[in-house]
């Protein structure tokens, strides 16, 4: 499976008990500034990059000027982040036809999946579901911006620069050639030991910095056709 899917033989081992509705404003406190959160310093390696996508309105906070850049994304935050970073309309027909078992039309994620699904950004698991309360994998994201990348550009990439982890093998297939793309675009990058860690759940604090590199990718390429 590819396109944000996952293949039946990987599961993250974890699931969201409780999904943090990711439309709710950056905070309530009129006293705070809208791009500043009590949890996240000012030497934040990731602060200029969420700053940027909360004055654009691609990610907020949690309410009460927290972010929680340590917590995990689920796949439905996954799809609002990348929908409202390709600002492609999310209005839903209401005769669209429902594809995920685990996906209702009164659930707050409903028009972000299913607005990636129909422009090939995201896939389900392949059994007709889409999991959206599963937290997105590492592997899986890099997938999704691959996808959007891919649809914004209308063509696929033409180079792709092969990386070796020591973790190589354990990146599915499917995942492949959007992490090579990815690491060569610097948009993702391995950590410190060499390691990816494809089946790792992926932060908040490190979906702003995707998320932020990829719009920046394709702004610059944007530019330079001019």
């Amino acid at each position: 499976t590819g396109g944000g899917g996952r293949s039946s033989n990987i599961n993250s081992g974890m699931s969201a008990n409780s999904v943090p509705n990711v439309e709710t404003p950056a905070n309530d406190d009129n006293t705070l500034n809208l791009t500043e959160f009590y949890d996240v310093p000012n030497d934040a390696w990731y602060k200029s990059e969420l700053t940027e996508l909360v004055q654009r309105g691609i990610i907020n906070g949690k309410g009460n000027g927290i972010f929680a850049p340590s917590e995990n994304i689920t796949r439905a935050e996954a799809a609002k982040m990348i929908v409202s970073a390709m600002k492609i309309t999310s209005e839903i027909n209401p005769n669209t036809k429902i594809i995920f078992d685990d996906v209702k039309s009164g659930d707050w994620f409903f028009k972000w999946v299913m607005t990636a699904a129909e422009n090939g950004i995201v896939n389900g698991t392949g059994d007709g579901m889409f999991l959206p309360n599963d937290f997105v994998l590492r592997s899986d994201m890099a997938v999704i911006i691959y996808n959007a990348y891919r649809h914004i550009k209308g063509v696929e990439p033409t180079s792709r620069t092969e990386y070796v982890f020591a973790d190589k093998n354990e990146i599915p297939e499917y995942a492949s050639d959007a992490v090579d793309y990815l690491v060569q675009k610097h948009i993702i990058n391995g950590y410190s030991d060499g390691t990816f860690r494809p089946n790792d759940s992926l932060k908040r604090c490190e979906g702003a910095k995707l998320i932020y590199g990829f719009i920046e990718l394709i702004e610059q390429e944007e530019k330079a056709n001019e």
